[in-house]
Parts: structure tokens; sequence; C-alpha cells
């Protein structure tokens, strides 16, 4: 038995998002709303009771923290952290450098503890991606 809230955490994209590199931004096209690509991956377990996160889902939004987003009643992840009383937060994925460092230093400043989960995070790139742990440690994120 599970005595945790699970959250996910999904980029849900315009096909005009501002980050594309087509736009003007930075990345590749990925995780467009209504595709294949904007799904959790398949074979994840995901709880019947596990909260769903979409972020990035304005054209000019980085979308980068679980902070900036909401589930489908619009509840944003601050509020839904709130109403399960939630003093701990572990966070796993991908970007090291970008989604998981956003996402830590926002749990941080609300007041949160937080634990990096490093076996289960990858990043865009090796330089930053350390510059990001180093920041996240620096900011009082635990990282095992």
């Amino acid at each position: 038995m599970r005595d945790a809230l699970v959250v996910f955490t999904m980029d849900w994209h315009p096909a005009n998002h501002s980050q594309f590199k087509i736009n003007g931004g930075i990345w590749p096209v990925h995780c467009v709303q209504g595709t294949p690509g904007a799904q959790l991956v398949s074979g994840l377990d995901v709880p019947a009771d596990a909260e769903i996160v979409k972020k990035g889902t304005q054209p000019g939004e980085d979308g980068y923290s679980g902070f900036e987003g909401v589930n489908d009643h619009g509840n944003s992840l601050l509020e839904i952290l709130r109403a399960h009383a939630v003093r701990r937060v572990y966070v796993c994925g991908i970007a090291t450098d970008y989604c998981v460092l956003a996402t830590a230093l926002d749990a941080v400043k609300e007041g949160y503890e937080v634990h990096v989960l490093p076996d289960l995070i990858a990043g865009v790139d090796a330089s930053t991606s350390t510059k990001a742990i180093e920041q996240m440690k620096a900011n009082g994120v635990k990282i095992y």
C-alpha cells in the first residue's frame, strides 16, 4: 500500500509553441498536445489516483517547472500539494538542467523539503546538468 501522493508532470505544448526551433525557440518540436509524443511513456505504472499536471500549454509559456502547470480540473501543482498536506517532494525525470531544476527550485521556494533522485534523472547536456545539480544543492535540495 502506498502512503504518498504521486504526481506526473508532462509537457503539453501547442503546435505553435515559442520554444520550438521552427518558431524561433531552442527545442525541436516535442510533446504536442493530442499527439502520441505528448503521452506518458508506454509501460509506465500510473496509479489510478495519480495526479497529472500539464505544463507549457500556452504558446508563450516555457513550462519548465511543474509548478507552472495544472491538472485537467485547473488545479495547480501547488494547490494539489497543499490539498494533500504534502511536506516533502521527490523529483525525478527529464531534463535535469531544465525541468527537474525548475521544479525542484520552485518546490524549495514554496517551503517543501525537496529530494532529487539522481538515478532517475537525465539531462540535456552533461555540463549544464552538473551545474544544475550544484545549484539545487546550494538551494537545499537533497540529492542522494
